[in-house]
């Protein structure tokens, strides 16, 4: 169960011991055979016992599934030193998030430059270049070489180092209308889209094209939040209109019928999310 408190520029999360936590600690290995049978991706919050969260990666790794953590709230420093980054595809954090871990596990001992790598066609915004500083040395660390990272920016779009592209991708929000009265879920979201997007891939790992479309549709759906835009049509989590336009006219990215799991769980978001932004 977690609460989030906006006493700071970034709400602040905090974790507190609901029902998850009566999961047996640490899981059996038939246990977690049982549930992972026939899994292609596994998402893994730090929801439950840290143990479980642990056996569950090494076991999905080592059977070559898609494994994915979402580190909200951040686990404890000991925690994310001993953490197994080589069974981890893909990483996804904001941006504070993303310069608490830097802090911990360290960068590229390389002096790597600010600028380097950043695309002069991109927004003169130094937010964006510390996001995008952070997210170079990180990429750069040799527990993360293994690993993809999705860094989300909020109102300013996402980052994204992804294994075996040289550059680091950004896709900017789209714009608001509209006031905005409550972000909390815009995250799950983002990250239930993200992994949905990807179950729909036919390799473990996506190509750059897949990448760009993805990240593309998770920002126009998940980042923009207002009261008048939130209306969202999800069709397997690859066609979204977005309503409330002046022109009447909408715009979506057609594809393939998604699992069925991942609508649900991503229009349960949605839901919420309208619901607290009446």
């Amino acid at each position: 169960m977690r609460y989030s408190l906006e006493l700071t520029p970034h709400p602040l999360t905090v974790l507190h011991k609901g029902a998850n936590y009566a999961l047996p600690d640490p899981p059996t290995q038939n246990d977690i055979g049982r549930h992972l049978t026939g899994i292609s991706h596994l998402l893994l919050q730090n929801e439950i016992p840290w143990a479980s969260t642990l056996a569950y990666l090494e076991y999905a790794h080592a059977r070559g599934i898609v494994t994915v953590f979402n580190p909200s709230p951040m686990p404890a420093d000991a925690e994310l030193h001993a953490f197994p980054w080589r069974a981890l595809s893909w990483l996804i954090v904001n941006e504070g998030e993303a310069e608490s871990l830097l802090r911990m596990i360290g960068g590229n001992p390389v002096n790597h430059k600010v600028e380097e790598g950043y695309y002069v066609n991109w927004p003169d915004d130094n937010n964006l270049r510390l996001a995008f500083s952070t997210l170079n040395k990180l990429r750069h660390s040799e527990r993360l070489l293994s690993t993809s990272v999705v860094c989300t920016l909020g109102a300013a779009g996402v980052l994204a180092s992804i294994c075996g592209l040289k550059e680091i991708l950004y896709f900017s929000a789209a714009a608001l209308e509209g006031n905005v009265r409550d972000t909390t879920g815009a995250g799950d979201c983002f990250t239930g889209y993200f992994v949905a997007g990807m179950m729909e891939s036919r390799e473990n790992r996506l190509s750059k094209d897949e990448a760009v479309e993805l990240l593309r549709l998770c920002v126009q759906v998940c980042l923009p939040a207002s009261k008048r835009t939130i209306s969202t049509q999800i069709l397997g989590g690859r066609n979204v209109c977005r309503k409330g336009r002046r022109d009447g006219k909408h715009s979506g990215a057609a594809g393939r019928r998604g699992p069925v799991i991942s609508k649900i769980n991503v229009q349960l978001t949605l839901g919420k999310m309208t619901k607290w932004l009446q």
